[in-house]
Order: C-alpha cells, then sequence, then structure tokens
C-alpha cells in the first residue's frame, strides 16, 4: 500500500513539473505577415535649388528635373533613392550622389552651387 502511494505521490509531481512550463509556453506557430516587404514605401517631399549660373539636371530617384539657375523645384521622392548630378558641371561631376533621401530630408532645400 505504501508503495503505491508513494508511486502515485511521484507520477502526481512529475506531471505537475512537467505541466507548469507547458501552460506558460509560447504558441508553436507565428503567423507573420506574407507581404511585409512589398508594403507601402514612405515619400518624401524636399526641394532642390540650383545656385549655380548654368542648367544642371538632377535624377532624383528615377526622375530626371531640370534645375534653371536661380530657381526651387519641389519633387517628391521614396526614402531610400538617391539625388545624383546627370549631366556633369565644372564643380560636381556626372554621376556625383548629392543626398540619399531619408525621412529626415522631408521640408528641407538641397542647394547645388
Amino acid at each position: 500500500m505504501n508503495r503505491r502511494i508513494v508511486i502515485a505521490a511521484s507520477m502526481v509531481m512529475a506531471l505537475a513539473i512537467s505541466a507548469a512550463p507547458a501552460v506558460h509556453a509560447s504558441p508553436v506557430a507565428v503567423k507573420s505577415p506574407v507581404f511585409a516587404k512589398f508594403g507601402k514605401t514612405k515619400m518624401v517631399s524636399f526641394s532642390l535649388r540650383n545656385d549655380s549660373q548654368s542648367t544642371i539636371t538632377v535624377m532624383a530617384g528615377s526622375t530626371a528635373l531640370k534645375l534653371e539657375p536661380g530657381k526651387t523645384v519641389d519633387t517628391k521622392v521614396a526614402v531610400g533613392d538617391k539625388v545624383t548630378m546627370q549631366d556633369g558641371s565644372s564643380a560636381i561631376p556626372a554621376g556625383t550622389v548629392l543626398a540619399s533621401v531619408t525621412s529626415d530630408t522631408g521640408g528641407t532645400t538641397i542647394v547645388v552651387r
């Protein structure tokens, strides 16, 4: 009789010890959105100003912008895109990266001299 009580008590203890972590365990399958990387890209608005004496062409993302001397052009570009010189000038060679667009670029003016 004592053996049965000891065996039953030890089985109950083993069951209680093993069941406690299972109650607080996280689920096995965590569902994440499949199209998370295809979400909406954030667009940033900023201005480009040409302070040089000649007309220059700038690539803002995939858009070519012609900047007349002394003029300011407003543009909207996706975060992560680059603003580059398309045609070179005496001060800045073609292909030079003028700025990398971040969320902090919004509302600013990039001046090209």
